[in-house]
């Protein structure tokens, strides 16, 4: 087991939660966005500004170069914990990188109304590009359905999210990493 990769939708812990998993357990924490930032020079939301094309071609392109980095230097190989982007889902060839290269995937699982109320904290009144939209609370809970149902079919560990710290979030994975 080389990564755990933590997906779900935007502002459901993943980062938090990998970085308490990182520092309990001994993984390297990597932050899916930031490697995008390193790779390409701007933020994941100015790609996605850009279009969303671009964005998903850079997070393959980080996705991709960091497997082959591991891949090729047996003797560096290490686990890490990475936070993947809330979009993720729906980046084929990102999702494809990520089944060829066998890696535990765990969805954390957040409630749409949990979700939608970090997002609009968190905010500071500019909304993500994918919810600027005339209704942005029901964009956001079609999204969010829609996804969901894809996020359950990729993980292999699913974590009920909501109410949970990131401390509770790392430990359930962790305890669940024996079935592997």
């Amino acid at each position: 087991m080389e990564y755990i990769i933590l997906t779900g939708p935007k502002n459901s812990g993943k980062t938090s939660a990998a970085k308490v998993f990182s520092k309990l357990y001994a993984y390297n924490f990597l932050d899916l966005d930031e490697l995008i930032s390193q790779g390409t020079g701007e933020s994941p939301r100015q790609l996605y500004n850009k279009g969303q094309d671009i964005f998903q071609a850079a997070e393959a392109d980080a996705l991709a170069a960091l497997f082959k980095l591991n891949k090729n230097n047996p003797k560096r190989r290490r686990q890490f914990v990475m936070a993947a982007g809330g979009g993720i889902i729906d980046n084929e060839k990102a999702i494809s990188l990520i089944k060829e290269n066998s890696h535990i995937i765990v969805y954390l699982d957040v409630p749409a109304d949990i979700a939608w109320n970090r997002i609009i904290s968190s905010s500071n009144g500019e909304l993500p590009p994918f919810l600027q939209s005339g209704n942005p609370q029901e964009t956001h809970r079609i999204l969010h359905e829609r996804r969901a149902v894809a996020y359950l079919q990729l993980a292999n560990i699913i974590i009920k999210a909501g109410g949970k710290t990131p401390e509770e979030i790392a430990v359930e994975i962790f305890a669940n990493l024996k079935n592997f």
